[in-house]
């Protein structure tokens, strides 16, 4: 702005040396229409310089080529700026369908050959896109042409009762190349120039709970907000709100990694970074009496992982996104950052103070946690372990690292670890191979999963058969269109926070995992990684969410949310 001040006083000094030649008397009233004069060109140039911002904004490169697009700027404060942007418009060749999903040759045969009978016609379709190892997914039976949802859904229940569970579908979130429209909020922020502080937020400050995104801004007075990553959306799959990988706050671990993953890096030291590491793994151990034993978890119910990842003696268990790794032997630490009480259930558990020694032994799980120190539940054969070794006053080591390609991620204040996934972008390279590595497979070995465990209010819960194959999993999670957050950055410290609201047909498509991965692109991004999306997608500037969330309730609550303060 000095900048702006400085020019106008330049071209108002040379403008009243001219007028003055004319006419003296005028340059007497200089010192009374300087300010209106200064004010009205400071807007003038102010103006044509944001004009200039969107004007060289880039092309997104989501939908078909060469779609208009619409864009709003705001600064927001100095390094932040945010764009909204309308990139083209709704199409009458967009409409209802009921579809299959993903299904294989056999299934398409008996499929085809059913509703033939009942007087349908299918169509058989193509995903646009390969799976994780570029293999074929399927093929997509798609009936009907709906141009209401009403009659969309009168549809499905008519199919329902002759035997065939179809899912409703707006083709314009089927990842061709529709004109859309998309919904985008982007978030420009500078990390060279801005001077303030970005970190993660528990929802209700706890990890037992969670908060809408709106709210976390609010009560934080942020200038602006986004959600953050995967959590436990109830209790069923693990404790609600529970981050489902990894979560650091302000230097301190509170929930473990889903090991294999990649996840966002906040460091508000001195320089200033955001960056995406890769392969994150945690190591946490217990030395009691000269024995070590590995923990399991932070702050989660024992013997439940959601998104699986975990470590113990003896196995490795890989990233399987939306499911329930379930282990009968385990040893999980709380703080607190968990809440007041640990949850209840059959075990042994103890409390060790802020002096490592050890407190309150009970046969039971469901005890207080202490302000400061840890508490330890153990079931299984490491309940039966640590009773005989522990008693009052034991002494008990706890140590904690995290790891990214064996490297050590140093745990101190200003630093924050958000979970996510995929990875879009890792040294300007896309990697397909990334996303079965990270948890987004297709095909299991020795392992059967369901899609029982999938949040239903992403209406992506088709399959709840055990199956090696999980291709349709991969099809709806992926390639379709949904609401989807992303965060990507340049290797000039410039990092763009990205929304693109979905699942609102004639409103916003949403996005693909690819088209997240050529936002990115579009916007010169070295790095990128995909954080939690559908309902959960919400971008929040100066105390006003920028869309709206897919959930037909409104916004959803969240696990946590990242902030930018001044």
């Amino acid at each position: 702005m000095n900048a702006f001040k400085n020019i106008i006083d330049s071209i108002f000094g040379i403008l009243i040396y001219f007028i003055g030649t004319l006419n003296p008397k005028i340059v007497e009233q200089e010192s009374r229409c300087s300010y209106f004069f200064k004010a009205a060109m400071m807007f003038i140039l102010f103006t044509a310089c944001s004009s200039t911002i969107v004007k060289n904004f880039p092309d997104l490169n989501i939908g078909s080529e060469g779609l208009v697009q619409k864009i709003k700027h705001k600064k927001i404060c100095k390094g932040i700026d945010y764009f909204n942007v309308v990139r083209g418009k709704a199409s009458n060749k967009d409409f209802y369908t009921l579809s299959s999903g993903v299904v294989a040759e056999e299934k398409k045969i008996e499929l085809c050959s059913l509703l033939f009978k009942l007087g349908y016609k299918p169509r058989i379709e193509l995903p646009v896109e390969t799976g994780p190892h570029s293999e074929f997914l399927g093929y997509i039976i798609n009936v009907g042409n709906f141009r209401s949802l009403e009659l969309a859904e009168n549809e499905i229940v008519k199919l329902k009762s002759r035997g065939v569970n179809f899912s409703l579908r707006y083709t314009a979130e089927d990842g061709n190349l529709t004109s859309g429209p998309f919904e985008i909020s982007v978030l420009k922020v500078d990390l060279n120039k801005f001077k303030g502080n970005i970190s993660s937020i528990l929802g209700q400050d706890k990890i037992k709970g969670r908060e809408y995104t709106s709210s976390i801004a609010k009560r934080k007075y942020a200038l602006a907000a986004i959600n953050g990553g995967f959590f436990a959306w109830n209790n069923t799959v693990g404790i609600e709100g529970d981050p489902t990988g990894i979560s650091v706050i302000d230097g301190e671990i509170v929930s473990e990694a889903t090991n294999g993953r990649s996840v966002l890096v906040i460091d508000n030291n001195n320089p200033k970074k955001i960056y995406v590491a890769n392969n994150v793994k945690t190591k946490i151990s217990m030395l009691i009496n000269g024995t070590q034993f590995n923990v399991n978890g932070i702050n989660r119910i024992p013997g439940k992982t959601l998104n699986c990842g975990t470590s113990s003696e003896d196995i490795e268990v890989k990233p399987i996104h939306d499911f329930l790794c379930e282990n009968s032997n385990e040893i999980v630490l709380f703080n607190n950052f968990f809440g007041t009480k640990s949850p209840e259930g059959k075990g042994v558990e103890f409390v060790i103070d802020e002096n490592n020694k050890v407190r309150r032994i009970t046969n039971f799980r469901g005890g207080s946690i202490p302000g400061k120190g840890n508490l330890i539940q153990a079931i299984g054969v490491f309940s039966e372990q640590l009773t005989k070794l522990i008693k009052e006053e034991t002494t008990v080591t706890i140590k904690t690292e995290v790891f990214s390609n064996d490297e050590t991620i140093k745990l101190e204040k200003g630093l924050y670890l958000v979970n996510g996934g995929p990875t879009l972008l890792l040294d300007g390279v896309f990697d397909l191979s990334i996303r079965h590595k990270e948890g987004w497979e297709t095909q299991f070995d020795n392992q059967k999963v369901s899609d029982a465990f999938l949040d239903k209010a992403d209406n992506l819960n088709i399959n709840t058969t055990p199956s090696n194959n999980r291709s349709n999993f991969y099809y709806n999670w992926v390639v379709r269109r949904h609401p989807r957050t992303a965060v990507g950055i340049t290797n000039k410290d410039v990092v763009y926070i990205i929304v693109v609201y979905g699942r609102q047909p004639m409103v916003s498509a949403g996005a693909s995992i690819t088209e997240m991965t050529k936002i990115m692109r579009s916007l010169s991004c070295y790095e990128g990684l995909n954080l939690d999306g559908g309902g959960s997608s919400m971008m929040n500037i100066e105390g006003v969410n920028t869309g709206k969330s897919s959930d037909e309730k409104g916004e959803r609550a969240i696990g946590d949310a990242i902030i930018f303060k001044n």
